[in-house]
């Protein structure tokens, strides 16, 4: 069928003589007009808020873009949030905060046209989702939605070339890390951390060549590290820890010379640690524990001044030993945990690292005394439990504010622990070697047990049959019944806390027959 040209154009002003959506005056009209004309608009979704509100003169100049005013609405009733009477003089105040939620505008003197240029809601415990109308508020420099309870997947933002700072941490956010954050060239911060992100690190944040700060830490992310991201030379903050990540560190990371912080720990990283690290010059925390490092740590890292945290376990070699010089003066926190470090704990650590706040050499080899130069730090914790130590436990010792000393089999003096001369006996672990009584528990133990009942909280009890073992108290350890094994790792808790301060009790009743076991939860 024929279609005279000027037909189209005889609807257009047909449609608009009646105060169509098409009005050159108004573009924005209630949900009972549209009704009235026989316009389909879904009280459903984000369109809802394009069509259903009262009246505003689109056309009119100066103010906020009808557009952003739409995507305004859309994304604060996605996050969960009521929605506010938003018109176009939203922007009259540069910033503006309604119920928790933080904008700011730029307006141009000149035109009076405004845009919105950042959205915050930060910790407020939203529960909604990140909408994709995010994407079209177009202007915007800075995104801070972290610290919520936010679920689904993270929206293509690729229209949003503006954005300088993207903060999603800690929600609940799932599914892969989109490939076209790589499209936002303008970013210096990133910030997915704490969600249930998974998949691989897409190779394409790489090219956002102006970041600073990169922060994937918990989530489920796995494989390789990217080699594409050691083209971030401007890169300061790499947060990767806690995460299910495999493979060696790449050698282009080599060129990360700005990195401050260097967070790996937590993953399932393997190969050697290499020498380039030592020529990150400006770095101050480097955490690698939890991995499956092998070999020495090169010495040239105890040579990095500038270094104050230094944590690291599980290096798998046939042995090492500390340097015969170190230069690390700033260090705070030392932690090499079970790395097979051999011989004696060196004299400069007593005498240069005067920064030294925590030390904790547990699950080596170090043998010898414990150097006299040690006395001149202020140490809060120091952990040397399970070596080869020898020797009288030095008096100074009880200065300190927690020290394990355990399961050193050549103290001349083990009975120190109990002198009424050491002021905070309780923060003084001694536990003696007993690992032969832990060998013998193989005899009592199952190879494999399926069911293990513990009341949490609460005294020995029957319930469906089963007998729960209390646990109501804190102990060193226990042994009997045989079905318990020991386990030392990490801090201790003072022998002379009330055990009632890790005890919960519920405030509720349950109507089930294991009442019982759910009167009381241990912390």
């Amino acid at each position: 069928m024929h279609i005279p040209p000027a037909l189209p154009f005889l609807l257009l002003l047909l449609l608009c003589q009646h105060g169509s959506v098409f009005s050159a005056r108004t573009s924005y009209v209630s949900y009972g007009a549209l009704q009235r004309n026989n316009v389909p608009c879904s009280r459903r979704g984000a369109s809802y808020y394009a069509c259903a509100d009262q009246n505003f003169n689109c056309s009119a100049d100066g103010g906020l873009p009808c557009d952003e005013v739409y995507a305004l609405k859309a994304v604060i009733s996605a996050l969960g949030l009521p929605v506010p009477q938003i018109s176009r003089s939203y922007c009259s105040e540069k910033s503006f905060y309604y119920n928790s939620i933080s904008t700011t505008c730029d307006c141009d003197a000149t035109t009076t046209i405004c845009h919105i240029t950042t959205i915050a809601t930060y910790s407020i415990s939203v529960s909604g989702h990140v909408h994709e109308w995010l994407s079209k508020l177009i202007y915007l420099k800075k995104i801070d939605l972290s610290q919520n309870q936010l679920r689904g997947s993270i929206p293509n933002l690729v229209n949003l070339t503006r954005l300088t700072s993207l903060k999603l941490g800690q929600n609940h956010l799932s599914g892969p890390i989109p490939p076209t954050l790589g499209k936002l060239k303008a970013l210096e911060m990133l910030s997915l951390s704490n969600n249930m992100l998974s998949g691989q690190i897409p190779k394409e944040l790489g090219t956002l060549l102006n970041l600073t700060s990169l922060r994937l830490e918990d989530n489920q992310l796995s494989g390789y590290l990217p080699p594409e991201l050691g083209k971030l030379s401007k890169l300061e903050e790499l947060y990767l820890n806690s995460n299910n990540l495999s493979g060696g560190l790449p050698g282009s990371f080599a060129n990360l010379r700005s990195l401050v912080l260097f967070r790996v720990a937590g993953n399932k990283l393997s190969g050697k640690i290499p020498l380039f690290i030592a020529k990150w010059t400006n770095l101050t925390d480097l955490y690698l524990m939890g991995n499956d490092f092998e070999g020495e740590l090169p010495p040239e890292i105890f040579n990095m001044p500038g270094l104050q945290s230094l944590w690291i376990s599980d290096l798998n070699n046939t042995g090492f030993s500390f340097p015969k010089f170190a230069n690390m003066t700033s260090i705070n926190y030392l932690i090499m945990r079970n790395c097979s470090l051999g011989g004696r704990i060196p004299k400069y650590i007593g005498d240069n690292w005067t920064s030294l706040m925590h030390l904790d050499l547990s699950f080596n080899n170090l043998s010898g005394r414990i150097p006299r130069s040690m006395k001149n730090l202020f140490l809060n914790r120091l952990g040397l439990a399970s070596n080869m130590l020898s020797g009288p436990i030095p008096s100074w010792i009880r200065e300190m504010y927690k020290v394990d000393l355990s399961y050193n089999y050549n103290f001349t003096n083990p009975q120190y622990h109990n002198s009424t001369k050491y002021k905070n006996k309780q923060k003084l672990n001694m536990t003696e070697p007993n690992r032969g009584s832990i060998l013998a528990l193989s005899n009592q133990c199952k190879s494999k047990q399926h069911s293990l009942f513990i009341n949490c909280g609460g005294p020995q009890t029957l319930a469906e049959g089963n007998q729960y073992d209390e646990d109501n108290a804190t102990t060193n350890f226990y042994s009997i019944p045989g079905k318990w094994a020991y386990s030392c790792s990490g801090d201790f808790i003072s022998t002379t806390s009330n055990p009632s301060d890790y005890v919960k009790k519920m405030a509720c009743g349950v109507s089930i027959s294991e009442e019982s076991l759910y009167k009381t939860a241990r912390l």
